[in-house]
């Protein structure tokens, strides 16, 4: 499954999509300077929903709204439950906004299977509310749309169905077609992170309260390694003494079913159904969904157990204490600086070091604690998880992107490394955000380090909400070339993305012509190693 490896607070265009594995992009069409893509882009094709209902794609569906899209197949046994599961999640949390001006899209790519019927009875299996369409049609005109939509590049979506069908990538585009802003994440990423995307990123709404623990920016009390899987793999279709969900409550589920059985069920769900176990066929048969393989390693799955209640009677590790799971010595993390002042629409960063302790070795999961008190930033680590050396350490990058409308303030976060039964933390770093000054204006060049002739880069940052933002740059050869982007309603903007054609140094003037605010941007375009 793709995660949120690394943010690229970038722009593609659609149909040219270039992203590195799991990561976040920005893209907007390329298109005339001064449009945005509208219908001139997007066809506007025919498609039917789960209940009957013809609707054309660019009228109807996605003019003048915010939506979420993503592709999916009702026999898929892997990747659409969970997504789907997820997207559900995100729904709850915006539960006061759909079908108002927030409308999620999930298009079949398996439709001579997926008729209206079939989708209407998956979009119950899976509590879809309102605002929430399930979508089919002819195959030449869904895989029309994955091409427009930037997805073209991926075989499993427009050769579907095929031997690969259900390891299909769980993408999720995410746009504001009035703003022409338009974002392309995982599925599967954490639902608060999707409905804050959603909501105020691409809404340009401000910052959302979110219902539910942590929606007004407070740090989620983690207890265990096995409580944070829980919440990030199971939670979408489980609860914990809540009631049945999309799959049954797992309260007491360590006292009803056998240790060993449960284990190898987490482990490989989809084996044990198909060995005609008794047990699974009677879940299936009650619930109607099978449950996905998470691929779920031993660590993990120690964790798991642990958190269920059923380890092998050994207690719970406290977070900070024990030994890990990798057996002898353990490790520690430090961050570092201790404190990041950006102006806000800025991003900042963080370096973690992961240190072996005693002989330790091994994979350590990267976690973050506290980014939500800064209200409307995102970020990301450059690896969801780092392996450390015996007697070694390795590094992992923490990027935080604040927005214009990030109230000024101090805000504490922690990073948190976990394996197995184990989780140190870091001693709090300090996010420092100061008001933007008159006539700000921000730029970053992604990647930092572009390759002439092979990579493509793009420019993002924030300006004037609205206004557009003049890009004067000087190439190596002399040459002076111009283009312009406009801003979002929150003040963010992209330009590209290109190919860098010559060698050498490129010098950019920014100029936000709404202020005539203007900053530069000094990078070179370097050989292919």
């Amino acid at each position: 499954m793709a995660t949120r490896r690394s943010w690229a607070k970038t722009a593609a265009a659609i149909g040219a999509v270039v992203l590195t594995t799991g990561a976040l992009a920005f893209w907007a069409a390329r298109v005339a300077h001064g449009t945005r893509p509208g219908a001139n882009h997007f066809p506007n094709v025919t498609l039917i929903t789960q209940e009957g209902t013809r609707v054309r794609f660019y009228d109807d569906l996605i003019k003048g709204k915010i939506v979420a899209i993503n592709f999916i197949y009702a026999h898929c046994e892997f990747s659409c439950p969970l997504e789907t599961a997820r997207l559900a999640q995100v729904r709850q949390l915006l539960d006061a906004r759909m079908g108002k001006d927030i409308f999620f899209y999930s298009i079949s790519i398996d439709p001579s299977h997926d008729t209206p019927a079939v989708l209407k009875e998956y979009a119950r299996k899976f509590h879809a509310g309102v605002g929430w369409t399930f979508l089919t049609g002819k195959k030449e005109d869904i895989d029309l749309l994955a091409s427009r939509l930037g997805l073209s590049e991926d075989d499993s979506i427009t050769d579907a169905p095929g031997k690969d069908l259900d390891g299909h990538t769980p993408h999720l585009l995410v746009g504001n077609e009035a703003t022409g802003q338009w974002v392309r994440d995982a599925a599967t990423d954490n639902p608060r992170f999707l409905a804050r995307l959603i909501a105020d990123f691409v809404g340009s709404g401000g910052s959302t309260t979110l219902p539910g623990r942590g929606g007004t920016g407070a740090a989620f009390d983690i207890k265990s390694p096995g409580q944070y899987l829980f919440a990030k793999e199971c939670a979408a279709c489980h609860t914990i003494g809540h009631g049945d969900k999309i799959g049954p409550d797992l309260a007491g589920v360590a006292g009803r079913r056998d240790p060993e059985w449960l284990a190898r069920y987490i482990e490989e769900p989809d084996k044990v159904l198909a060995s005609g176990d008794p047990i699974a066929t009677g879940l299936q048969a009650r619930y109607k969904v099978a449950m996905p393989n998470l691929r779920v390693g031993d660590r993990d799955l120690a964790a798991l157990m642990d958190f269920l209640g059923a380890g092998a009677g050994e207690a719970h590790a406290p977070v900070g204490g024990g030994g890990s799971a990798a057996g002898n010595g353990d490790f520690a993390l430090a961050a570092d600086p201790g404190a990041v002042a950006v102006i806000a629409g800025a991003e900042a960063k963080f370096t973690v070091t992961f240190k072996s302790v005693g002989g330790f070795a091994g994979w350590v999961q990267t976690q973050t604690l506290g980014v939500e008190g800064a209200q409307g930033a995102v970020g990301s680590w450059s690896s969801p998880s780092v392996k450390v050396s015996s007697a070694g350490a390795t590094k992992a990058t923490f990027t935080i992107l604040t927005l214009l409308d990030t109230p000024p303030g101090e805000y504490p976060i922690v990073f948190q490394g976990v394996n197995g039964s184990v989780a140190h933390r870091t001693a709090a770093v300090t996010l420092r955000v100061t008001g933007p000054p008159k006539n700000a204006i921000t730029a970053v060049l992604h990647p930092d380090a572009p390759i002439a002739g092979a990579a493509r880069y793009t420019i993002g940052g924030n300006a004037t909400a609205g206004g557009w933002v003049k890009d004067v740059s000087t190439f190596p050869d002399g040459s002076v070339h111009s283009v312009s982007s406009k801003a979002n309603g929150v003040g963010a903007y992209t330009i590209g993305p290109f190919v860098l054609r010559q060698r050498g140094t490129y010098h950019d003037v920014l100029i936000d012509t709404e202020t005539g605010g203007r900053t530069e941007l000094v990078y070179q375009g370097s050989a292919r190693n």
